[in-house]
This record gives C-alpha cells, sequence and structure tokens, in this order.
C-alpha cells in the first residue's frame, strides 16, 4: 500500500539516526530508500516486478542528485 512521503520520513528521523542503514524487503518504487538518502541514511530494498524496481531505481538516482546538488547558500 502507498505511504505518504512525510510518514516515512517521520519513521525514518524517529527510528534510525543519520549514516544508518534502512531495509527495505519490500521496496515498491522506492519511497523509503529515496526518503532514507534525503535524510542522511544508507537505503537497501529488494523488490521483485521489474517495474516497480526500475522505477525506484529512477526515484534513487533523483535522490542522490538532490542531495549532492548544491544551493545557493552551500557555498
Amino acid at each position: 500500500c502507498p505511504l505518504q512521503l512525510d510518514t516515512i520520513k517521520r519513521a525514518i528521523t524517529l527510528w534510525s539516526n543519520e549514516g544508518d542503514t534502512v531495509l527495505t524487503p519490500f521496496m515498491g518504487i522506492g519511497s523509503k530508500v529515496y526518503q532514507a538518502i534525503l535524510c542522511g541514511r544508507f537505503g537497501i530494498g529488494f523488490e521483485l516486478k521489474d517495474s516497480y524496481f526500475n522505477e525506484s531505481i529512477r526515484n534513487v538516482k533523483k535522490a542522490i542528485s538532490d542531495v549532492n546538488t548544491p544551493t545557493l547558500f552551500s557555498a
């Protein structure tokens, strides 16, 4: 079932620390791994359905890009 990103972020923030690894055995489109990366964690996930797995790869790449992109005020 789909979860809202805010709910996932809250769970990750409450039950893990920065640098921890978040494991999701039913990854779906990668929402939990996506939020883990944005929260400064690592993410590992498993997905059997090819279309979901491919979508999760796109989502995770976007999260990595978002984290590594400098902002106007980061200089």
